[in-house]
């Protein structure tokens, strides 16, 4: 019943898929520049959409009508980008790039609020993770807008580490609901 799990696995597969047509060496051969780049920003705004319905589901959160509003936000901004002529699709991309970079940002935020108040120690570590990404993510946004004097991008250095950090999260709170389940079978004998 631990729906978290599959959220951070489709997170995951996400991020995968965007990175790596971030580094690619070459374009899909059926598709053209402007066709894999839309399909860059599809696949960032389902990685938005995913990481926020983890945290929901980690954190214990029960936003059935934020959750509403987000997939309708992510449908709007996919159709936006495909459907957008080539003419005007920097600024579409753009600002649906950005827009979901902001999503991204007030889920982080809102997760620290969450984390403060229930004071549980899954809901910390993870606020704490999530707080060192959102200084990775303001730090990149600076330096593609342009208002950050950087050289490189942080968010594709730091993602072994926040991957790191979350295979040791949820293997602890999987070893956790394990013990829980024993304890139960043991007094149930």
């Amino acid at each position: 019943a631990e729906r978290a799990y599959g959220w951070y696995a489709a997170m995951s597969l996400c991020w995968v898929a965007y990175m790596a047509s971030l580094v690619a060496s070459s374009l899909c051969p059926l598709l053209g520049t402007l066709a894999m780049s839309r399909v860059n920003i599809v696949i960032f705004v389902l990685y938005v959409s995913c990481f926020c319905l983890f945290t929901f589901r980690f954190g214990q959160q029960a936003l059935v009508r934020t959750e509403r509003v987000l997939w309708a936000l992510a449908g709007i901004g996919a159709a936006v980008v495909v459907l957008t002529p080539d003419a005007l699709l920097g600024y579409t991309m753009g600002g649906v790039w950005v827009s979901f970079v902001l999503v991204f940002f007030a889920n982080c935020l809102q997760f620290q609020w969450h984390a403060w108040r229930t004071r549980e120690r899954h809901h910390v570590l993870l606020a704490l993770c999530w707080l060192f990404l959102l200084g990775v993510g303001v730090h990149d946004l600076f330096l593609i807008l342009g208002r950050w004097n950087a050289h490189e991008s942080w968010s594709a250095v730091t993602g072994p580490v926040a991957t790191v950090f979350m295979a040791v999260l949820l293997g602890g709170r999987m070893v956790a609901n394990t013990r829980r389940i024993e304890r139960f079978n043991h007094e149930l004998r």
